[in-house]
């Protein structure tokens, strides 16, 4: 198999919409071939010149370079983690090391995903995911703010937007969910805020990163919401005027945390 046939193949694809499936046909056509572990690293390399293509979860390309793990794909990936490393080749890093089995070989691993994070080519998304990593293995800790970029700080924005606009608790707290309109609650967007996203434990626990004031404005709004009677039905409940200080609370509180993070989505 040429290595640059396999790259340019992959190339022709890479702004096709239909990449994973274009990828899988590929990966189908190659593993048909007696020996295709010279399309192993033509296929990093790929990777990593494509940081932001989406490629699975594990995806086609990921599944077929594995079929090599024992038999020289490790060694490959290392060059490519290397050479410059994304977030998905940190990710796969990550299952070699879950895959491993003698302690020496785990250790070394770890090593490396210690060390990407200071390679000069690294984003910080696949920094964070290494860190992320580094943290569930129990080798540094990290603060809730870094663990939680960003998808969990962007349904933080969402909720306290929720907790802070009366008409949205007007629209979604009083919803039946016809045509397909959101429904949500009092205690959901309690939970929302503290629960699914961790910050609460994080504050609890005095991990989340944030500075003084916003932590203090968090504890604040907690404290007030843990006072209000939630046995109502939805306008009353709105119509508190403890519900004042929660929106007036929930506005301040996304205005302290932009200032540190900024969100990538918003809710309309």
């Amino acid at each position: 198999m040429n290595p640059k046939e396999v790259f340019d193949r992959l190339e022709d694809i890479a702004a096709m919409d239909d990449f994973a499936t274009r990828s899988a046909e590929l990966v189908d056509e190659w593993s048909r071939l007696d020996d295709c572990f010279d399309a192993v690293e033509p296929i990093l390399r790929f990777m990593e010149r494509h940081s932001s293509l989406d490629f699975g979860m594990p995806g086609p390309l990921v599944h077929f370079v594995e079929r090599y793990y024992g038999y020289g794909y490790e060694q490959k990936l290392l060059d490519s983690i290397r050479r410059k490393p994304i977030s998905h080749t940190v990710w796969m890093l990550n299952r070699v090391i879950n895959g491993a089995k003698e302690p020496d070989i785990r250790n070394h691993l770890i090593g490396i995903l210690k060390g990407v994070r200071n390679n000069p080519t690294i984003d910080e998304n696949a920094r964070n995911l290494a860190n992320q990593f580094l943290s569930k293995l129990g080798v540094i800790k990290i603060k809730w703010i870094h663990e939680a970029w960003p998808s969990q700080i962007n349904n933080v924005f969402e909720c306290l937007q929720e907790l802070g606009d009366i008409e949205i608790q007007r629209r979604h707290w009083n919803s039946t969910g016809q045509d397909g309109e959101e429904v949500s609650s009092f205690i959901e967007a309690i939970e929302c805020l503290f629960t699914d996203t961790g910050l609460g434990s994080a504050l609890e626990k005095g991990r989340s990163g944030l500075d003084e004031q916003t932590v203090k404005t968090f504890d604040e709004l907690l404290r007030v919401l843990m006072k209000i009677n939630d046995d109502r039905l939805p306008n009353e409940i709105i119509n508190d005027p403890a519900m004042e200080a929660v929106r007036r609370l929930a506005r301040e509180a996304t205005a302290l945390l932009r200032i540190q993070v900024k969100p990538t989505i918003s809710r309309e």
